[in-house]
């Protein structure tokens, strides 16, 4: 604590911290992002690897398509959120997967989150993930929301995710809004 200092401002103190530990934290971000740009090994997006995963460890997850990077998201427990990957009903990841190479075959339905797709469009989809889908898991005891965050504003462009920050999910009346707005 001696390396900061502390600045009062109507009564309200304000702690000013080093820039080293800013520093720091920056070199942290840039090698989790180095960590999810170039993994040094993945692993096969099926249940067996999930089942394998410790309990309880928190942190964030990335998963790749042929090999490029697809999704970034995080938990409190990496082994139950990777598992919910195999829950059409619990994870937009798999529904927006299952929409997008599925809504063509015949037994197709959209999905939501009350709502699993076809049991034979459910089995296709495992295998798809199997076949093309590879994961990546981080342990991140600590701010791994503002970790995640981060990493989806920087690979924001080849990212399935569909929020833009934390809380904030795109509406198609905002975008209506501010298209509206620009013009």
């Amino acid at each position: 604590m001696s390396n900061q200092k502390n600045t009062a401002h109507n009564n309200v103190a304000i702690l000013d911290v080093p820039c080293s530990f800013a520093n720091d934290v920056q070199q942290y971000l840039e090698a989790i992002k180095q960590c999810v740009e170039t993994p040094k090994q993945t692993y096969p997006l099926t249940k067996e690897t999930v089942a394998a995963l410790e309990e309880d460890v928190p942190g964030i997850y990335a998963i790749y398509h042929n090999g490029k990077l697809n999704y970034v998201g995080e938990s409190g427990c990496l082994k139950e959120r990777a598992g919910d990957l195999f829950k059409t009903w619990n994870h937009g990841f798999r529904r927006s997967v299952g929409t997008e190479y599925f809504e063509h075959h015949p037994k197709y339905e959209t999905p939501s989150s009350t709502k699993s797709f076809d049991p034979e469009i459910e089995k296709a989809l495992n295998d798809l993930y199997k076949e093309s889908f590879s994961i990546v898991f981080i342990s991140i005891r600590f701010g791994r929301t503002e970790v995640e965050e981060y990493l989806v504003s920087k690979f924001q462009c080849c990212l399935r995710n569909k929020r833009t920050r934390r809380g904030e999910k795109k509406s198609r009346r905002q975008d209506i809004a501010r298209a509206g707005a620009t013009r």
